[in-house]
């Protein structure tokens, strides 16, 4: 991702992290309909990928909650931190969420593998990934 698109992923993540409870509910939803028409999954697949889906998501939720909380203290620590201090915290938090997002999807992967045929996980993947252009309003082109 170029720069420019990292900046809108940063972007996207602050305003998912900042946005109210129901606003949330209706982009999962959205990203549940689009996976299901896009993964076409057979009735006993769904069976077991939806549960390890959606324990996905309360894990990575659980873990972006955190990481507000995290964030909140920051900006509200007496006496006030340096800039630099600051600068350091926020970026020791900002890391911290991307490698726990990353162990958090790696564990599921494996999860994930053992649920889905190579094809159907393979779909997933490429159909989150054009969720998030999607949402994020960057051009698509098909099936890429």
């Amino acid at each position: 991702m170029k720069g420019k698109g990292m900046g809108k992923v940063v972007l996207l993540l602050g305003v998912l992290l900042a946005q109210p409870h129901r606003m949330r509910e209706r982009l999962q939803s959205m990203r549940i309909a689009y996976l299901s028409e896009e993964m076409q999954l057979m009735p006993e697949e769904a069976q077991v990928f939806w549960p390890l889906y959606n324990a996905r998501e309360a894990e990575l939720q659980k873990h972006r909650q955190n990481m507000r909380n995290q964030l909140h203290s920051l900006q509200n620590r007496i006496p006030p931190l340096s800039a630099e201090a600051y600068a350091d915290s926020v970026s020791v938090v900002y890391l911290g969420l991307w490698q726990k997002e990353l162990d958090i999807r790696r564990s599921f992967h494996e999860r994930f593998k053992k649920a889905l045929p190579p094809q159907k996980l393979a779909r997933f993947y490429l159909a989150e990934l054009r969720f998030l252009r999607r949402i994020l309003g960057e051009e698509l082109h098909p099936r890429e």
